[in-house]
């Protein structure tokens, strides 16, 4: 999905059971100097 400059987006997902505690799952844009814009980062599912 292409998002312009100045853009918010959200992302919404249903988990159907619960992942590791120890493993996140990860969100990432594919150029690396966004990584500190806050497009790249990881998560916990837990109860």
């Amino acid at each position: 999905m292409l998002v312009n400059a100045n853009r918010e987006v959200v992302i919404a997902s249903r988990f159907n059971t619960y992942a590791d505690n120890d493993t996140a799952y990860m969100y990432h844009c594919h150029i690396l100097d966004h990584e500190e814009l806050g497009m790249m980062g990881q998560f916990l599912v837990v109860k």
